[in-house]
């Protein structure tokens, strides 16, 4: 890290983008999950991940080259280590906060903040990696040690609230991982010949972690096991080196997920708050058919695009276009003739499957 010195800029627009795209993955796969008669996903990818599964480790990804980044700036304004990791707690505490008023358990937003907090901690207490400049061996050194820690717990049984924690949908050293990871990579994002780099990276990332499913190794998101760590993180790296290449960054799309990415906070809190809370308080949670589930996700995205768009200009408050976009929502849920769309199923079926409260 040391012989790569960071541009003088703070963001990168990639970053954005790789999270922009990574919220609207999981935003989409909600969605459908809300809205579909059975727990079963749509949209099924290599037979055993949804939308959701793959977009999750990129979120982190992406979190762990955000983190990196804003340490440099932090440290530039002023070297204390301590008053850094007194900034981040207060910070990440308030992102804790958040998830909890999303999923009152472990969920996304509480496992980002944990890890962050980690990290932050790990890199700002020993002397040495005050500048972000550690020996060469140390991410790679702690990225191990990580994964063994992770692959050591879910060898084993758990009682069931430590499983949740350390080996469900979330589990705390895979995340923290996947953050060093993306940590230790953004040092490279200056390179000339990043792009070439990380998709040679990914490469090998994906295709590892396709043999070992080819082998019949364990290939789904609970639990991270390594052939899905391997594609998820290669996967991201993929995503980072096409969204790096500068053609790419002079489309309408690119730029239209470095929007997204730039407020995914809010894109993510309040696709709960606009969409999970009426369709679950009015009992229209999983009554759509499978064509019609595809449609509200989509929906779901124009409506919270529109949102962000307005929030960028600063042409609408808060609060009036949280009113506007609830109204506009019942007012279609007032029109829409459910019954030829639905296929109903039993309530109970649906909310103990869908995992909606933790999922992504």
């Amino acid at each position: 890290m040391a012989d790569l010195p960071m541009e003088k800029k703070t963001r990168f627009s990639e970053i954005d983008a790789l999270r922009g795209l990574a919220v609207l993955l999981m935003v989409f796969n909600h969605g459908m999950e809300w809205a579909h008669t059975t727990a079963f996903d749509i949209v099924v990818i290599l037979q055993t991940l949804s939308i959701g599964d793959i977009a999750t480790p990129m979120f982190y990804f992406a979190a762990g080259l955000s983190l990196y980044l804003s340490l440099q700036t932090k440290l530039r304004k002023n070297p204390d280590p301590l008053l850094v990791r007194q900034r981040y707690t207060v910070r990440l505490g308030k992102l804790f906060a958040i998830g909890i008023t999303v999923s009152l358990t472990w969920g996304v937003l509480q496992a980002q903040a944990v890890t962050l907090l980690s990290l932050v901690w790990l890199t700002m207490t020993l002397p040495k990696l005050k500048d972000l400049n550690p020996p060469r061996y140390f991410f790679p050194g702690l990225l191990a040690a990580t994964l063994s820690l992770h692959f050591l717990i879910t060898s084993n049984a758990l009682h069931p609230a430590v499983e949740r924690v350390f080996s469900g949908q979330f589990p705390l050293f895979a995340i923290l991982s996947i953050n060093i990871a993306g940590f230790y990579l953004a040092s490279r994002l200056a390179h000339k010949s990043f792009t070439l780099q990380a998709i040679a990276l990914a490469t090998l990332l994906i295709g590892s972690g396709l043999v070992l499913r080819h082998n019949d190794a364990v290939f789904v998101r609970s639990g991270a096991p390594a052939a899905f760590l391997l594609f998820g993180i290669g996967l991201a790296i993929l995503f980072l080196g096409i969204f790096r290449y500068a053609p790419v960054q002079r489309l309408s799309l690119f730029r239209y997920l470095t929007m997204m990415g730039k407020d995914a906070l809010f894109v993510y809190v309040f696709h709960y708050a606009l969409f999970f809370v009426p369709f679950f308080f009015t009992g229209l949670m999983g009554t759509l058919s499978a064509t019609a589930s595809v449609i509200f996700s989509g929906s779901m995205l124009v409506g919270i695009s529109i949102m962000v768009k307005l929030r960028e200009k600063n042409k609408v408050t808060v609060f009036a276009m949280l009113d506007m976009i609830v109204a506009g929502f019942w007012s279609y849920l007032s029109q829409i003739s459910l019954p030829s769309l639905s296929q109903p199923k039993p309530r109970s079926a649906r909310i103990s499957n869908s995992g909606m409260w933790t999922d992504n």
